[in-house]
């Protein structure tokens, strides 16, 4: 018979992290990068950078060990990812002075990724996909 400390024991083991749980539109998540790819001239290179992303109120992306932060505004969202943990996808509409565009975050067999596209937005265009090393709750 197991004893109710073995079995505390046992749901943990097998239970996956809280954060990995979670519903992308309710919670904090924090994503962490560790490749780059460049969707406009297919440059692909290491990086290490975070996205934040608050629930649907904001979203972070922070470069240099967060010396350079970079906040975007939540205008709208697409889709329902429950658990990302699992496969799915979940696309922000975002504004950042004035600019519009859209970053969407998905999990396939291929891997977690997020892809940034600001690619009509002038001076700070931007087309990028991001490889997710790990995602917690910060």
């Amino acid at each position: 018979m197991m004893s109710a400390k073995h079995y505390i024991w046992m749901l943990l083991l097998i239970s996956p992290p809280a954060a990995l749980c979670q519903n992308i539109a309710a919670v904090n998540l924090e994503w962490t990068v560790d490749h780059t790819t460049d969707l406009r001239t297919d440059a692909s290179a290491s990086f290490s950078c975070t996205f934040i992303t608050n629930g649907t109120e904001g979203v972070t992306w922070l470069q240099k060990n967060g010396e350079i932060s970079t906040a975007f505004s939540v205008t709208g969202t697409e889709g329902t990812w429950t658990n990302v943990a699992s496969q799915g996808t979940f696309t922000y509409q975002l504004t950042r002075d004035g600019k519009s565009g859209f970053m969407t975050v998905e999990k396939n067999g291929e891997g977690t990724f997020i892809t940034l596209d600001f690619s009509e937005s002038g001076a700070f265009a931007i087309k990028r996909r991001f490889r997710i090393a790990s995602v917690t709750e910060p």
